[in-house]
C-alpha cells in the first residue's frame, strides 16, 4: 500500500466526505421506512417503481379510474383505499433510495479513485453499491407481496449491513491518517464489544419479530384498539422488553470499564457517551411504547435507535482490532500517532 501523497489526501479526503453523507442517508431513510410502516403506508403506492401507474403520485382520489383498487390488485387483493399522505409518505421514501443509490454510486467512484491506496475500500464500496441495487428490488418485492413480514424484515437487516459495510470502508479509509493510538483498554476489552454488539443485533431481530406479531394483531384489532396491541403481542413482546434490561446492563459495564475521564474529547470517548445516550433514549422509547398506547411516531426513533447503537458498537470493534493489528507491527506507516476522529 503507497504512502498517501498530497493527491491521495485529497482524494481520501472526497471519499470519506462522500461516505459520511451517504451513511447518514442510510440512517435517515431507516427513520423514514420507520414512519411508512408506523402510518401504514407500505401500500399507499401499490404497484413498484411508478405510483397508480404514474411517476407522480396522484394528489386526489378523483385523478384514478373508477376501478383503481381492482386495477392495482396485488396478490389478489384490492388495492388499499387512496389517501393522499400515505401515498406521498412511500412515495417520498422509494425517492429518498434513490438518491441513496446516487450517493453510494458517487462514493464508489471515490473510492476507484483511490483504489491504488488501498483497494479494500474500492471492493466494499462496489459491494455496498451492488446491495443497495438488491435493496431497491428487494424493496418491489415487499409490495408486489403485499407486505409479507419476513420479506419486510430482510429489507432493514439489508440497510443495516450496508451500513456496516460503508462504516468498514470509511474506518479503513482513515486508517493512516486518523486511526493512530486508539487506547490501549480497547484491544482488552475487544471481547466485551462484541459481545454488546450480539446483543443490540439480537434485540434488533427480536424487534422485528415483535413487529411483526404489531402487524398481525393490527389487522385483527383495528387502529381504534391501538392501546391493546402490545397486550395481544404474546410472549415475543415480553422477552424483548426482558431483554432490553439486559442490554442496558452489559453497555453499562462497557461504557464503566472503558470511558477515560482524563480524555473524555478522544472519539473512542465520544463514541462510548454516544452509546449510552442513544441506549438511553432507546429504552426510554421502550417504555412510552409499551405504557403510552403504542404511539406511532414513537416507533420510527426506537428502530432508528437501535441501529445507531449497533453501528457505533461495530465502529469501536474495528478499533478495537486496529490496536491489535498495531501492536503486531507498530513500524508500520499505516499506524499515525494522530488521534482519530469520524
Amino acid at each position: 500500500m503507497p504512502e498517501p501523497n498530497n493527491k491521495n489526501s485529497t482524494r481520501i479526503s472526497a471519499f470519506r466526505l462522500s461516505a459520511k453523507w451517504t451513511i447518514g442517508a442510510v440512517f435517515f431513510l431507516i427513520l423514514i421506512g420507520g414512519i411508512v410502516r408506523s402510518s401504514g403506508s407500505g401500500m399507499g403506492c401499490p404497484d413498484w417503481p411508478k405510483c397508480f401507474g404514474t411517476w407522480v403520485p396522484p394528489t386526489n382520489l378523483s385523478q384514478l379510474p373508477l376501478d383503481y383498487q381492482e386495477r392495482f390488485a396485488v396478490s389478489g387483493k384490492p388495492a388499499d383505499t387512496f389517501n393522499a399522505i400515505k401515498t406521498w409518505t412511500e412515495y417520498i421514501n422509494r425517492l429518498i433510495g434513490v438518491v441513496i443509490g446516487l450517493l453510494i454510486f458517487l462514493t464508489t467512484i471515490m473510492a476507484y479513485r483511490i483504489r491504488k491506496y488501498n483497494f479494500k475500500i474500492f471492493i466494499f464500496s462496489l459491494a455496498a453499491f451492488l446491495l443497495v441495487a438488491f435493496q431497491g428490488w428487494l424493496g418491489a418485492q415487499v409490495v408486489y407481496s403485499n407486505l409479507t413480514p419476513y420479506i419486510i424484515s430482510l429489507h432493514m437487516f439489508l440497510a443495516l449491513v450496508i451500513v456496516a459495510i460503508l462504516i468498514y470502508a470509511l474506518f479503513i479509509s482513515g486508517s493512516r491518517q486518523e486511526i493512530g493510538n486508539w487506547p490501549e483498554w480497547l484491544m482488552k476489552h475487544k471481547t466485551w464489544i462484541i459481545l454488546c454488539l450480539f446483543l443490540s443485533v439480537l434485540q434488533i431481530f427480536l424487534g422485528t419479530q415483535v413487529r411483526e406479531s404489531i402487524d398481525q394483531v393490527s389487522a385483527k384489532l383495528g387502529e381504534s384498539r391501538r392501546s391493546e396491541w402490545i397486550s395481544n403481542t404474546g410472549i415475543v413482546f415480553y422477552i424483548h422488553r426482558s431483554f432490553s434490561i439486559i442490554l442496558l446492563i452489559f453497555n453499562g459495564i462497557l461504557i464503566f470499564k472503558s470511558y477515560d475521564l482524563n480524555n473524555p474529547n478522544t472519539l473512542v470517548s465520544r463514541l462510548l457517551v454516544g452509546c449510552g445516550t442513544v441506549i438511553l433514549a432507546e429504552t426510554a422509547i421502550g417504555i412510552g411504547l409499551t405504557y403510552g398506547g403504542f404511539p406511532a411516531f414513537l416507533q420510527p426513533f426506537h428502530l432508528l435507535f437501535g441501529a445507531l447503537l449497533a453501528s457505533m458498537q461495530f465502529y469501536l470493534l474495528m478499533g478495537s482490532f486496529m490496536f491489535n493489528q498495531a501492536l503486531k507491527n507498530p513500524t508500520s506507516p499505516k499506524f499515525s500517532n494522530a488521534a482519530p476522529t469520524i
